[in-house]
């Protein structure tokens, strides 16, 4: 027993101190609450506890807590017990004069049973069953149930004894989680949809690998990678929204299969940050809803990174090779467009490069993001647009109409519209004032007789007629150099020159080289 300790031989306070300081990290639990209150008694007895002074009363204190393990209330309770009484006495007890018991365990039981037969109604249904079966049936099993209250009926079906009668075991019930719409994706051949599925580079000795987090558009076939050293909210939810962030164009659409690291209410509240309109997930026996994203998994993911163990603690260094090298080389470098069919003038059809490469090749000034980004906004039918003056004006590219003296007049409130394939054709144009091309150095010279804002908006114009033409009319796009640009600069000047020349009756001769 715990306090079958030799603390009876202490007699003064001094050996208590040093009791206590040599004791202070043994800490000791009560075993026997009647033997503690009778340890307790003894010490107040012996150490003549209403003859100490404040100190010595706290130090006695401090000695019976550390040794019985009672609490500071417990004890001033004791205390004031033995100064009251001269004992020390558990006084927990029943009332003395309990509430009578109406119902017994044997009415409990018939409430059970009743119960058990009826199917569990409620309260009021089973009162008044019980009340007819006894006045109108004469049963009397139900005598003493008859007139039984409401909430006293609730009070015993809580009872010990009814639930060890009526204790039932329901299996465990499906719950719908309202969490995306379970439907195949529709982008209409619009961008900004995309598919998204995890691959897992396997176990090895019990050290689980990286997850690879592979996204894809389905209509441009843009695809971008991400790695994970978990499945969980910490590590895929970062980098799922830098996968996201780096499409060019807006997301309108996000398509996952059933699992739980996407189907959460975590990844819900990043597509809403985002913006992202649809949130959808595969439907049940329908394996094509996600298999684009299923076969990239294999040609492209499997393809690169294999089907080996890679370790979580190279989850950082594989995303920054996916960020930083896979992803660009996926986009912008390997041949993977689709195929388009085009009728020539003998009507013979011939397949060559997708709309989306031929605006990256077509347009020197125009990089892979901003031909993407025209490419998804117009597409590669413009026969809604009768000439290239149209399809400026609804870029909002073309000058304005309403000159007065070589000045545009403005008159009402200006544009509030915006148009996404313009601005990208502005993007390209700003661009243009680095590029060593035929366009820059035409750029270049609109930057020095006209301001920024009007000359990014000429180039711009003259990009889009040229993206115009090749697409309406099939025309091949020619690189031209600075040189070509020098070269038309002095005809024009010495086209200039001999007009002078004749209007003052002069010959303009060439030099002797």
């Amino acid at each position: 027993m715990i306090l079958n300790l030799d603390t009876e031989r202490l007699r003064t306070l001094a050996e208590v101190r040093a009791f206590l300081d040599g004791s202070d990290p043994v800490d000791f639990r009560l075993a026997d609450r009647d033997d503690a209150y009778a340890f307790v008694r003894r010490t107040l007895v012996r150490f003549r506890y209403a003859e100490l002074d404040k100190p010595g009363k706290g130090l006695l204190r401090r000695f019976l807590g550390k040794v019985t393990g009672l609490s500071r209330a417990q004890l001033t309770r004791l205390i004031g017990q033995y100064r009251a009484t001269g004992r020390i006495e558990d006084r927990r007890r029943g009332p003395a004069r309990p509430f009578e018991r109406r119902y017994t365990a044997a009415d409990v039981r018939q409430l059970a049973e009743a119960d058990d037969i009826l199917g569990d109604l409620c309260g009021a249904a089973t009162r008044r069953v019980m009340q007819r079966q006894f006045e109108i049936f004469g049963d009397a099993r139900y005598e003493r149930l008859a007139g039984l209250s409401n909430g006293h009926l609730y009070r015993l079906r809580g009872s010990t004894t009814y639930r060890r009668r009526r204790t039932t075991m329901a299996k465990t019930r499906p719950v719908r989680i309202a969490i995306g719409e379970r439907r195949k994706p529709h982008p209409g051949g619009r961008p900004g949809f995309v598919r998204v599925d995890s691959v897992h580079q396997g176990d090895l000795d019990g050290e689980k690998g990286i997850y690879l987090i592979n996204v894809v558009d389905e209509v441009t076939q843009y695809e971008f990678v991400g790695a994970v050293e978990a499945i969980s909210e910490a590590f895929l939810l970062p980098v799922l929204e830098a996968l996201i962030g780096a499409f060019p164009f807006r997301i309108m659409g996000f398509h996952a299969d059933n699992g739980s690291e996407y189907i959460n209410h975590r990844v819900a509240r990043l597509l809403d940050k985002l913006h992202v309109e649809e949130f959808t997930k595969s439907r049940p026996r329908h394996s094509n809803d996600n298999a684009l994203v299923e076969s990239k998994n294999g040609t492209v993911v499997r393809h690169y990174l294999g089907r080996a163990h890679i370790p979580r603690r190279h989850a950082a260094l594989v995303n920054g090779f996916t960020r930083d090298v896979l992803s660009p080389f996926l986009n912008y470098h390997r041949p993977c467009h689709f195929p388009v069919d085009v009728v020539g003038d003998d009507g013979r059809a011939r397949t060559c490069a997708s709309a989306v490469a031929r605006y990256g090749t077509a347009v020197a000034a125009c990089s892979a993001e901003t031909a993407l980004a025209i490419a998804s906004e117009i597409g590669p039918d413009l026969s809604r647009f009768p000439n290239a003056a149209h399809f400026c004006s609804w870029l909002m590219l073309a000058p304005g109409t309403r000159i007065s003296g070589g000045k545009q007049i403005r008159s009402g409130p200006q544009h509030k519209r915006f148009n996404r394939a313009g601005q990208a054709f502005r993007m390209a144009a700003m661009t243009a004032r680095n590029s060593n091309s035929y366009i820059g150095a035409c750029h270049r010279a609109r930057l020095r007789r006209l301001d920024p804002g009007r000359a990014v908006k000429a180039t711009a114009h003259q990009l889009a007629r040229l993206v115009y033409a090749m697409l309406t009319r099939g025309e091949e796009y020619v690189a031209r150099e600075i040189a070509d640009y020098e070269a038309e600069r002095r005809d024009r000047q010495v086209r200039h020159l001999q007009r002078q020349a004749r209007r003052y009756n002069l010959e303009l001769v060439e030099a002797a080289a």
